[in-house]
């Protein structure tokens, strides 16, 4: 069963449904905030420390310890000199989705099941613009529900 489906109610439309899915927390929310319980940073602190740039800090000997035990990777790894080193701890953050895995995962499957692009997915779940009538129907069989329910909208421009 696809992680999204759960969600999937009846009478609710692909825009309803997308943002529900958006709004889950997604891996890099996930991973900051185990992050924080694991080293009892404040939040500020924290963005401070997983900082791209160079004006991010280092945490100290003790935190970076205990991340280094909690995640089984050496402290030299999670915190080289070139903060955007792959596999420090900065780049493991910024490598993360910023959406959730459901949210990825249904447009996944709206590409597949139309054959249309990311973006134009995208465009249709936001409701900048309405899929053609084939492609509704397709996601109306990929969701279980009805075009009727999932596109209320029937003067949004087709794309």
């Amino acid at each position: 069963m696809k992680r999204y489906a759960k969600y999937i109610k009846a009478h609710q439309s692909l825009k309803e449904l997308s943002a529900l899915l958006a709004d889950l927390p997604s891996p890099r929310t996930r991973f900051f905030n185990y992050l924080m319980r694991e080293t009892g940073l404040a939040p500020n602190t924290l963005k401070m420390v997983l900082c791209s740039t160079q004006s991010g800090i280092n945490p100290g000997n003790l935190v970076k310890k205990r991340l280094s035990n909690s995640l089984s990777v050496s402290e030299k790894l999670l915190f080289p000199d070139d903060r955007n080193a792959k596999g420090s701890l900065v780049n493991i953050y910024h490598n993360l989705f910023n959406k959730s895995v459901e949210y990825n995962e249904l447009i996944d499957d709206i590409c597949k099941a139309t054959g249309a692009s990311r973006k134009s997915v995208i465009s249709w779940m936001y409701g900048r613009h309405s899929p053609k009538q084939y492609a509704k129907s397709r996601i109306a069989i990929l969701l279980d529900s009805s075009m009727y329910h999932l596109f209320p909208d029937g003067d949004a421009k087709s794309t």
